[in-house]
């Protein structure tokens, strides 16, 4: 109706039509008559919206001769540009779009139902794996440095390396001759002691000694020049 200019309002400028002899039959109608709403033209609807009266600031329904489309853009996977907001020029009032009412779908037999799409029907049990063990493997590299969780045969595997390692070294210490074992002696009791300071006496001693150097070098220095 829209492209011949004209729509029609349901319960507005209602008419009784009479239906044809040959539409009854067709139909199984028993009615002669028909309650159907008469077409009104484009230019005789109006946009009513209920605004707060600037006075009393009570809503009252107030004609919209003027609306601007805001807020639209080019929605790129639907290749579409959206519906955006109504604004009325000058103000900041946006009028919302009308409620579209939820297609109604019908169901066949041969669909689906959503209860039966929406039913679990996996009901995983501790005792059993839900899937193969050696699917993680496919999902993430079996040998990747980020691996984070290994086997218990894998991690029992390094434990026991890791204590033959240690089981190693301690043989080891006992087997160091006298002289390694006074150095490894001397070398706690340094870690123990820390870092000593320097007295006054050798702090003085280094200085003499680094006056001294620079001395020889300035000499050097000047008899090149000359």
């Amino acid at each position: 109706m829209r492209d011949q200019g004209c729509v029609r309002v349901k319960g507005v400028d209602v008419v009784d039509v009479i239906i044809p002899d040959w539409m009854r039959s067709e139909q199984g109608l028993q009615e002669e008559l028909s309650a159907l709403s008469h077409a009104l033209p484009l230019d005789s609807v109006r946009l009513v919206y209920p605004l707060p009266d600037p006075a009393t600031g009570i809503p009252r329904d107030v004609v919209i001769e003027r609306l601007i489309n805001i807020n639209f853009s080019f929605d790129k996977v639907k290749k579409e540009w959206t519906v955006g907001d109504r604004l009325i020029p000058g103000t900041n009032i946006i009028i919302p779009w009308p409620p579209k009412a939820d297609p109604i779908y019908e169901d066949y037999q041969d669909d689906t139902l959503r209860i039966t799409v929406e039913e679990q029907t996996f009901r995983p049990f501790l005792l059993h794996p839900p899937m193969p063990l050696t699917i993680i493997d496919e999902l993430r590299n079996k040998y990747s440095k980020f691996r984070t969780r290994h086997d218990w045969e894998y991690v029992e595997k390094k434990e026991l390396e890791d204590a033959k390692v240690e089981k190693r070294k301690e043989l080891a210490k006992g087997m160091r001759t006298p002289l390694q074992e006074l150095a490894e002696v001397r070398r706690q009791k340094r870690v123990e002691e820390g870092e000593k300071e320097l007295s006054e006496e050798q702090l003085a001693r280094i200085g003499e000694v680094i006056a001294r150097e620079r001395g020889k070098a300035v000499g050097v220095v000047k008899g090149i020049a000359r």
